[in-house]
């Protein structure tokens, strides 16, 4: 049995932008709704690399407060909201 071949519907350069566009939506929805992030999301908030905002955490030099639980690392919303001079309600806690 062939297979089809598919038409690419959109170039790697497209795909790449709707994949960090994507990324960046659910890191503010998360911004918006969530009591604290990840340093994955907190990056992509911030514009910078994983590694980068893991080093100055552990350098002890991230601006805000940060809450380390076991190996987990998080950032709490309301200042990452500070950090970015971004105004919001807090999410409702549960």
């Amino acid at each position: 049995m062939a297979t089809k071949s598919r038409k690419r519907v959109m170039s790697v350069e497209q795909a790449e932008a709707a994949l960090a566009a994507s990324r960046r939506a659910r890191a503010f929805k998360a911004l918006r709704e969530q009591l604290a992030v990840g340093v994955p999301t907190a990056a992509e908030l911030l514009g910078t690399s994983r590694t980068h905002l893991y080093n100055i955490i552990k350098e002890k030099k991230f601006p805000t407060d940060v809450i380390h639980v076991g190996s987990t690392i998080r950032i709490p919303t309301v200042a990452l909201r500070a950090l970015l001079q971004v105004e919001g309600k807090t999410p409702d806690a549960a």
